[in-house]
């Protein structure tokens, strides 16, 4: 039959290759391919002739075992079809059920391994093989020197039995657990995964994917775009050398959509699809783009809802420009933005880095829904020559805390400006107001960014804020000055609120032929300008101010019985002689100390101006204590028949 042909072919050339010892061959054939040096033990057989006939151990002299011989037909064998697969009745049961019994429970589960079986060199010359189709590992030991002292190679054959029942209950759990048992794993060392070039420069282009010294490997295209906060080992860096896990990467959703924007800022400028269907366009659609981004930009810049781009196109169009009828609606108004945002966003960093070291200005605030956000601007040095200050983003915060807080400036260095992690190296100054949650010396956000491998950050308290500070705390040593603090405040809220009581003063105003300032707010923001802002109205309009309040107290059908009350308490302390002359001796104060907060604030200053600004501020101070500079300023008043003139206001002695 053909199958008998089959194997018969199969045991000629099993012993062609290897000179195994079979009785379908005479002794002149086995004495040949002993004497050759050719030996190869065979295992997976299950002829009873070689179970019975199968020498435990034989010694060739002076010959060499060819190894790769082994592996090769170990592998040849292992396919389910190797080996003669006659019946030979009884006898080829009584073989099966004994190899069965010298590998219980296990040859289902060998049987089904995938694969050839490992070799490795152990210690000594020793090879080892995984157990082959339930029949045992085959033990290849190769001596340099036998223990007799001749220069013998030996070779073991068979299964190695266990030494006592624990030891068969041992093995047939490591079989059950381990999908490819090993054996003589003893003096095993565990083997070392490196990062291999070839996962980057290899069949497979992987460009995006760096490693430091081949121990850490991370994907440079997610650390940079992936924005989902979700863990993931290739943004962090993993030390699991492993190209499955490279592979597993590969198709991940995040993964896919950072590669796609990295490969797509990789691509030249000139190449890109937004750039060439620039190019394509015509002088009349280019010229249409620029009234959209203008007008798209107009919005952004004003603060103005999008809602208002169709109607502001639809009046260019009433003035003859032509903007076409395609982004006529506030989404694609969103979009203009967006890309004009990004652009600025780029340049500014492109600035950013170029310049050697940066400063973070940072200050908490609240949003119209009472949600806690953080202001976050840098200072740099343009072309680094020239200081400048920029807005960087607007974090919100879950909590006000240090923590919180020093999470969003972090993050608006790495993210925003795109530094990484040599944010650290730029980073020498950090500006915060003196609150203790960012100025505290134990865990404030100064303390929480030095600790960020960044112990030369000089952190310092916002000047124009400790101005503020410094000359609140002076004026709550003169107790008179909440009495005109209070003041200021009724006067705003008597005008501000009341059209009718305004219009009365501006009439009064026309009458006496001063141009009135309407009463300013004297609390803020910026407190210093408001409070000298509301000085100023009160001081340069105080004759209209008395005609005004005189007349609704002296005409009370002109206001309501509640503006006659109101306006009786006010004139009462407006015409005082003690109000007049304490606006008068802490108008040069106000106005001194005003000057340095505007140089504190602004953007262009630098040390050099600060200095020089704050000493003649101090110079000028000094001389305002003198008694004759005091008198000077005090006599802009004058005295008549026993009762004090300003402005031609009759002043009285009052509170």
């Amino acid at each position: 039959p053909l199958s008998h042909v089959i194997k018969t072919l199969r045991h000629l050339f099993v012993s062609a290759v290897s000179g195994t010892f079979c009785d379908n061959f005479g002794d002149e054939s086995r004495e040949k391919m002993s004497n050759s040096g050719i030996f190869v033990l065979i295992f997976g057989i299950t002829s009873s002739t070689f179970e019975d006939r199968r020498p435990s151990a034989v010694q060739f002299p002076d010959a060499a075992v060819n190894m790769s011989k082994q592996v090769s037909l170990f592998r040849f064998l292992k396919s389910p079809n190797s080996g003669p697969e006659r019946g030979r009745g009884d006898d080829t049961a009584a073989s099966t059920s004994a190899r069965g019994s010298a590998n219980p429970g296990g040859s289902d589960e060998v049987e089904n391994q995938e694969g050839p079986p490992p070799y490795e060199r152990g210690e000594g010359g020793t090879f080892s093989c995984a157990e082959s189709e339930g029949e045992g590992g085959a033990h290849v030991v190769e001596d340099d020197v036998a223990e007799d002292g001749n220069n013998n190679n030996t070779i073991s054959a068979g299964p190695v039995p266990p030494e006592s029942e624990s030891d068969a209950e041992s093995d047939s759990s490591e079989t059950e657990t381990s999908k490819r048992p090993r054996l003589c794993d003893e003096g095993k060392k565990k083997r070392l995964y490196t990062f291999q070039d070839s996962w980057v420069n290899g069949a497979v282009k992987r460009p995006w994917l760096k490693h430091h010294k081949k121990k850490v490997m991370w994907c440079e295209a997610c650390k940079k775009y992936d924005k989902s906060k979700k863990k993931n080992a290739f943004v962090e860096g993993t030390t699991s050398m492993r190209l499955t896990n490279i592979h597993k990467h590969e198709k991940s959703v995040i993964h896919t959509t950072a590669v796609q924007r990295w490969y797509g800022e990789r691509v030249p400028v000139p190449d890109r699809p937004m750039q060439r269907a620039v190019l394509r366009m015509t002088a009349q659609k280019v010229q249409q783009m620029k009234c959209l981004f203008r007008t798209s930009f107009y919005l952004g810049k004003k603060g103005r809802p999008f809602t208002d781009f169709p109607d502001i196109l639809n009046l260019q169009e009433c003035n003859g420009v032509d903007v076409g009828e395609t982004y006529k609606n506030d989404k694609e108004a969103r979009i203009f933005v967006k890309f004009i945002s990004e652009a600025m966003r780029k340049e500014l960093c492109a600035k950013i880095k170029d310049s050697d070291f940066i400063a973070v200005l940072a200050d908490g605030s609240s949003d119209r829904g009472s949600k806690e956000e953080e202001v976050i601007h840098v200072r740099y040095l343009e072309d680094n020559m020239e200081p400048a200050t920029v807005f960087v983003a607007l974090k919100p915060l879950d909590r006000g805390d240090a923590s919180h807080t020093t999470d969003a400036v972090i993050s608006a260095l790495k993210e925003d400006l795109e530094l990484g992690e040599s944010w650290t190296d730029k980073l020498t100054f950090a500006c915060f107001d003196g609150a203790a949650v960012n100025m505290g010396h134990i865990s404030g956000v100064g303390v929480r960014l030095q600790e960020q491998d960044c112990p030369h950050l000089v952190i310092i308290q916002c000047c124009a804020h400790r101005l503020e500070l410094v000359f609140k705390d002076v004026l709550k040593a003169v107790p008179y000055f909440s009495t005109v603090h209070d003041m200021f405040t009724t006067i705003y809220k008597f005008y501000h609120y009341s059209p009718l009581n305004w219009k009365g003063l501006e009439n009064a105003g026309e009458a006496l032929n001063i141009p009135v300032l309407k009463p300013a707010k004297a609390t803020g923001t910026r407190w210093l300008p408001h409070l000298e802002r509301a000085l100023k109205a009160i001081t340069r309009d105080h004759p209209a101010l008395a005609q005004h309040l005189g007349h609704l107290v002296e005409h009370g059908e002109v206001g309501s019985g509640d503006s006659r009350d109101k306006a009786k308490g006010i004139l009462e302390v407006v015409k005082s002689v003690k109000f007049v002359f304490f606006l008068l001796f802490l108008a040069p104060f106000l106005e001194l100390v005003c000057s340095v907060s505007r140089v504190f604030q602004d953007n262009e200053s630098t040390v050099e101006s600060v200095f020089r600004r704050v000493d003649s501020v101090v110079k000028s101070l000094t001389k305002l204590c003198s008694p004759l500079k005091l008198t000077r300023i005090m006599s802009e008043a004058e005295e008549r028949d026993g009762t004090v003139l300003w402005k031609g206001t009759t002043l009285e002695v009052g509170r």
